[in-house]
């Protein structure tokens, strides 16, 4: 498994780098016809006269390409079986399995087993978002799928891009977020003071959870490297890239939905209110708002904070197996990158509701009314 492992990222280097003209990986789909299972020993020389043999598992499949340029060929895979590896590949007949294909100049050169097919399943559950998103909104319904076709545009065709280019990866999820916020709510709302209201709460709660973020980045050291994945991206990338930057562009791209979400309901909700009472004062519903913030605050912050420590709970058991000590949790850079990004981006929500409420109190032209006295 791990000089598979190897072949394939060596591979990627190697097309990434431009190193190796006409050498790529191809992506493609397979089922397998039939599998047969040998166990093959290998002997591994630690010193001249020393020597150690192990056995290993290996399948010898033959797969049908479903997909792509091999498309209809039968190839015959030699497949290492790991039994020490979580996310090992045992192939059956009838699998429907991810090949990855290596050439050099347009000739096949190698294959290899890479994953099983998943992607039948995320096109349901997107079929399943998209019909229930229609059905129950309406033409609102239609407005958020062009607003997050918008955004999934903008970060596969500008963010990552850009970010593989050398870009700051901060200010392009700045300016993407701002234009993904500009557009979302004039597109769901239209040019209405909710609308100004909630871009002004949103963009400073992001500016917020972003700026801690980079203090954060700043007074502790914090690389950016802790996962498997930004592992594989340093070594493909010779570190070019700023990878702390990743952790303040991570914060803002998932954060944008709850705080933008949060600024709506509030200045909606302020909205009504001061259609029910037109006479309303600037202090009477900026104070709506803020109850209304309030209301809001457990939940949505138990949805950032639960949201981030989910995603980390590999990395928690990982802690609590091995019964590593709080000062060393603590101050993990993993773990630390992790927390930050929570109460960054829980802070950011909180500064979201006072900047929402003023900026709507003001636009509704709800202003302090004034008594004058005639000694």
């Amino acid at each position: 498994m791990k000089k598979i492992v190897c072949v394939i990222l060596i591979a990627l280097l190697l097309s990434f780098t431009g190193l190796a003209q006409g050498f790529q990986v191809l992506s493609t789909k397979g089922i397998v016809l039939e599998v047969k299972d040998e166990v093959e020993e290998e002997v591994e020389e630690e010193q001249a006269e020393d020597s150690v043999t192990f056995e290993k598992n290996v399948q010898i499949a033959k797969v049908k390409i479903t997909s792509g340029k091999y498309r209809g060929q039968i190839l015959t895979i030699r497949h290492e079986v790991s039994s020490g590896y979580l996310g090992s590949i045992v192939a059956k007949p009838n699998d429907k399995l991810m090949i990855d294909i290596v050439e050099e100049e347009g000739y096949f050169q190698n294959a290899f087993i890479a994953d099983y097919q998943r992607d039948w399943y995320v096109y349901i559950l997107v079929a399943v978002f998209l019909l229930l998103l229609l059905e129950i909104g309406h033409y609102s319904g239609v407005k958020a799928i062009g607003s997050l076709l918008l955004t999934v545009i903008l970060v596969f065709k500008v963010l990552l891009p850009l970010v593989l280019r050398g870009y700051n990866p901060i200010l392009l999820a700045s300016g993407i977020g701002i234009v993904v916020i500009s557009i979302t709510l004039l597109i769901l709302n239209g040019f209405k003071p909710t609308t100004w209201s909630a871009m002004a709460g949103t963009i400073a709660g992001l500016a917020s959870a972003a700026g801690l973020a980079i203090l954060g980045s700043k007074f502790i050291p914090l690389t950016g490297l802790s996962g498997d994945e930004a592992g594989i991206l340093y070594s493909l990338t010779d570190g070019s890239l700023d990878f702390a930057g990743f952790l303040t562009a991570g914060i803002i791209i998932s954060s944008l939905g709850v705080i933008m979400n949060t600024a709506m309901n509030i200045a909606t909700i302020m909205k009504e209110v001061k259609e029910i009472e037109p006479r309303i004062t600037f202090k009477e519903l900026f104070a709506t708002g803020i109850n209304i913030g309030r209301e809001m605050i457990g939940t949505t912050s138990n949805i950032m904070i639960f949201g981030y420590l989910g995603s980390s709970l590999p990395l928690l058991l990982l802690f609590q197996a091995n019964g590593e000590q709080l000062l060393k949790i603590l101050n993990s850079d993993l773990f630390v990158g992790e927390l930050i990004k929570a109460f960054a981006s829980s802070i950011g929500l909180l500064i979201t509701i006072p900047v929402t409420a003023v900026v709507m109190a003001l636009l509704t032209g709800s202003l302090v009314e004034q008594e004058y006295y005639i000694d």
